[in-house]
């Protein structure tokens, strides 16, 4: 990985980490948003396991500093919204 002392069991993340963190907090009833914390989340569906996940206005709202890699992405995701809603 990136650190020198990452040790001999360290290794990338994988989706498969993911949704099993997520399925054990379901599992047990968590209330929890990855990416920040909105009212209006959304869900996705992987490998059986729901993960709320913030809209993309709520993306768009936490990607409102200064860093020039979040205005490329807060364009991004701009045109991404105009699109979703120009199909509907």
């Amino acid at each position: 990985m990136d650190d020198a002392y990452d040790g001999p069991h360290a290794r990338e993340p994988q989706i498969e980490d993911l949704t099993r963190i997520c399925s054990a907090l379901n599992a047990a009833g968590a209330r929890y948003l990855l990416i920040g914390g909105s009212r209006d989340a959304e869900t996705l569906t992987i490998d059986g396991v729901v993960i709320p996940v913030p809209s993309l206005p709520t993306l768009i709202r936490m990607k409102e500093t200064k860093r020039p890699s979040d205005a490329t992405d807060r364009l991004y995701l701009e045109q991404l919204l105009k699109a979703q809603r120009d199909e509907a």
